[in-house]
């Protein structure tokens, strides 16, 4: 890991690409909600060819009037 690298880490556990959306399970065990319109994605990997369940990512999240939704991800 790269010591400036200071996100959370958690896994893509569902992605639907036609929609746009999915959902992280965080370091707690929760699950949050992403939609790749509304995020902006750190580091070189192009989001559409890699964000599948599974995936490892770093996030930052925000609360929005829907609750906690991913605001920044990076996927290792």
């Amino acid at each position: 890991m790269n010591e400036n690298d200071r996100f959370p880490r958690g896994q893509v556990i569902k992605f639907f690409p036609d929609q746009d959306y999915g959902f992280i399970k965080d370091q707690h065990g929760h699950d949050i909600y992403f939609n790749i319109n509304e995020m902006d994605f750190v580091g070189p990997k192009d989001k559409r060819d890699f964000i599948k369940a599974g995936v490892k990512i770093g996030y930052d999240v925000s609360w929005t009037s829907k609750g906690l939704h991913v605001r920044k991800m990076k996927i290792y």
